[in-house]
Parts: C-alpha cells; structure tokens; sequence
C-alpha cells in the first residue's frame, strides 16, 4: 500500500510540472527544438503512467538536452525516485535546486529540499582518497569525483593511473551510511609499447552506434579500422528502433578483428520510432534491396537513414540514401535505365520485328490479292458454265437416242469440276492470307507496348526520378 501511494503521489507531481512545461515553453525563442523536446516529455510521462519509471527518466533527459529547463530536472528526480534509483534522484534534484534558486515560487523549491531531505536518509556516501591524488577513479564502470552519492548495496571501485597498478574493490554500502575509502596504488614498471589492434565493424544498416568496452568511438558505415586495445574486447552495436547486440572478440596486435553487427528491427517495432515506406519501381520485375537485404516494397521500418538499392537485369543500379521521419510515410518511385547493351538488343529486336510484321502483312496482302483474283475469275467461268448447261439441258428435252449431247455434256461437267476445285483454292488462300494479316497486327500491337529508350549513354548508377510524398 505505501508503495501504490508513493506511485500515486508521483504521477500526481509529474502532471503538475507538465503544466508548469507546457507555460515555460510558450515563452521559448523561435527556432529552438520545442517539439522534439516536448515530444520526450509526453513520452516520459506515457511511461510513468505504465510504472516504467527508469526509462520515464531518460525520455525527460533527452527533453532536458533539447530544452534545459529546471522544472525538468524535477521530472527526472522523480523517475529515479520511484525506479529505486535514489542516487542518481539525489544528484538530479541537486541540480534542480541549483538552477531553481531565482525562481519566484519557493514553494516548489521548499518540496524539492523536503524530498532531497529524504532520500539522503536511504542513499550512502563515500569519499574516495588515492594516491597519487591525479588517479582516476571508476565506481561501477563509470568515472567519478569525490565525494559520491550511492543507492545500498555492493559497488566495484577501481583505481588507475599512469606509471601505477590499477587497483580494484567491492564495496557494500549500507542505507545512511557515511564512509571515506582509501585507495593507494603501487608503482609499476612501464609496459613494453604493443601495437594496437584493428577492429572492423561490418554493417548493412548505417548510422549504428560502435561502443567499445564502454566506450562510443564511431558509427556505421565505417570507412577505415578502428584502433583499439589488445586483448578481449566488447563490442556494442545499437541504433534507436534496433535490437541492441554485444560482441566479445579477441582483438590481436597488428590484426584486423571483423564483427558482423547482423541488427534486426525490434519487433514489435513501437510506432514512436518507426516509418512506412513504399517503394513502386515503374518495371515490376525489378528486385528492391534496404540496406542490403531484400525488401518486399512495402513495409515498416525503424526511423533513420537507410540505403535503398533497386536492380534489375540489363538496366543500370538505381540507389539513394533516405532519411526516414517518425510516425511519417515515404513513396519512392524508381525509374530504372537502360544499358547500352540492353538499348542495341531491343533496337535489333524491334528491327526484326518490323521487318517480319512488314513481310507477313506483304505475304497475307499478295495472298489476299490472288484470292480476289480467283474468285472474279471463278465468277466469270460459272457465268459461262451456268449458260452452256442451259442450252444443255433444252437440248435433252428434245434430243433423240442418236443426237444425245454426250460431249457437250461431259466437257460442261469438267468445267464445273475445275470451278470447284478453284473455289477450293480461293478459301485456302483467303484463310491463309487472313491468318497472315492477324499475325502481322498482333506483333505490331504487341510491340506497341514496349516504351522507345534514349539514345544517351546509361550511367553506371542511375539517379532517376525520386518522388517523396508525406
């Protein structure tokens, strides 16, 4: 139950220094990031409201970077407060009183030294003396000056300087517990100079944070080795929308140690970081790489910059960079040219093309010509058949045994069996000279959907009409 009213009571406290915000920032100068930073302080007080009080915390840190206001340092305070964080709520609301000190309403102060009050009832304190007194002092991985504010529990103090042993300890500090720890290092021999080792990071995605033991030494892509200690070596590979991923190497003197960073999107990818992009190329055969792995051309990615690359067989490379906007939608719509090869094989093509549309055509019109001639000659012979066998058949009427047309007859019906047998022909050739003509349309129309390709050379990577739509 007290821990559901302390959670109660600093909700309570984070909406009222929201309003307090939201006044301060009407008041900031044109052209400083206020709604970046207002963005991190909604985030902040979203994850408050969810009891994720630690990461509530950094979001109000990245507001406090982009817009350095004391009512901030409040927020933070409280976060770690309630993340069991009292240490680092100590040292935020320090600093809070510190900027607070010639603000009018002491009643927000007077809270903020009534709480600072408290915790220091829960927090320990150590004053750290060395010899020599230049060495630097590590507490749990992080560097720090005397004295130090710790929340309860065990520590790791370390001890380093030049010409001297480092020297490491645990410590266990107790709630209200006031200590001073005495570190003396002894002297060493100077190390023989070993050559530094070589570390690259090979990276399909860009603008990934390196952090080397601790360390933030560079970002992706990576144009040259990084120099980097011998021995066993930690590699953090991050970048905000990502699944962060550590690497141990052994890192050799005058060798090239590789890490493949290999990062995936989270999944699923919180839409506070994330953006739609569709890519349409204009060919529909085309292949669609994002940062280097292939990608369907349509899909959610984590907000950022991110290469593109679209290919596709006999035409040039087309590649941009994009830069991708949270909670926005990009439409990309590649154009991809033509090679040279490609441009003289379709050129080729469409000569041969032409040329047997233009002989089929000529084959079906000569046919088409002989048909009509067949039947305007068959025509004229059936006339004179179709009088011949007139005349015959009167004859037959009144012809006797030994006057019979026998003849006469018989060389009718020859006629008769030639008009037929061309009339036979006349069909053959009208099919044949039609089918030859509705070959000839269909490449002809067929062809027609084929768009004409510039004569210009192709460059070797294609920068193509890029169309960006929000």
């Amino acid at each position: 139950m007290p821990r559901r009213i302390a959670v109660h009571w600093a909700r309570l406290l984070l909406a009222a220094w929201v309003i307090a915000i939201s006044v301060d920032a009407r008041a900031e100068e044109a052209g400083q990031p206020r709604d970046e930073a207002r963005f991190h302080f909604q985030n902040g007080l979203v994850l408050a409201d969810a009891n994720r009080f630690e990461e509530a915390a950094i979001e109000f840190e990245r507001a406090y970077a982009l817009s350095p206001r004391p009512a901030v340092l409040f927020n933070i305070a409280m976060a770690y407060a309630n993340a069991r964080r009292s240490a680092r709520a100590v040292d935020y609301l320090r600093r809070y009183l510190t900027r607070a000190e010639a603000e009018a309403d002491q009643r927000r102060v007077r809270d903020a030294q009534a709480r600072l009050t408290k915790l220091m009832t829960v927090v320990g304190e150590i004053d750290v003396v060395t010899e020599p007194q230049e060495a630097r002092v590590l507490l749990d991985g992080e560097p720090v000056t005397s004295p130090v504010i710790l929340d309860p529990g065990v520590h790791m103090l370390e001890a380093a300087a030049e010409g001297f042993v480092p020297s490491s300890r645990s410590l266990r500090i107790s709630q209200g517990e006031r200590q001073t720890v005495r570190v003396a290092l002894q002297r060493s021999e100077p190390p023989p100079v070993a050559a530094p080792a070589l570390l690259m990071v090979r990276c399909n995605v860009p603008d990934v944070r390196i952090t080397v033991d601790g360390n933030s030494i560079a970002g992706t892509p990576q144009s040259n080795p990084l120099l980097v200690e011998v021995g066993m070596r930690h590699v953090l590979l991050e970048r905000p929308g990502y699944r962060s991923r550590v690497v141990s190497i052994d890192a050799r003197a005058s060798a090239v140690a590789v890490v493949d960073c290999e990062l995936r999107p989270e999944q699923p990818l919180p839409s506070s970081v994330s953006s739609l992009l569709r890519v349409r190329p204009r060919e529909v055969d085309a292949q669609i790489f994002l940062d280097e792995e292939p990608f369907p051309g349509i899909g959610r990615l984590p907000a950022g910059r991110h290469s593109l690359r679209v290919e596709r067989p006999g035409y040039a490379t087309w590649s941009t960079t994009l830069q991708l906007q949270p909670q926005r939608t990009m439409d990309i719509v590649p154009s991809l040219v033509a090679t040279d090869l490609t441009r003289r094989t379709r050129e080729r093509e469409r000569k041969k093309r032409n040329w047997l549309v233009g002989t089929t055509a000529g084959a079906g019109l000569v046919l088409a010509g002989v048909t009509s001639w067949l039947v305007i000659d068959n025509h004229a012979r059936y006339s004179t058949w179709e009088h011949e066998q007139r005349a015959l058949d009167e004859r037959w009427l009144v012809s006797t045994v030994d006057d019979m047309p026998l003849a006469q007859q018989r060389a009718n019906d020859d006629r008769a069996d030639r008009i037929k047998l061309q009339d036979e022909i006349a069909v053959g050739t009208g099919v044949a000279a039609g089918m030859l003509l509705i070959g000839a349309g269909a490449l002809f129309f067929t062809g027609l959907g084929e768009l004409p390709v510039s004569a210009t050379v192709a460059p070797s990577r294609a920068t193509a009409s890029l169309s960006v739509t929000w």
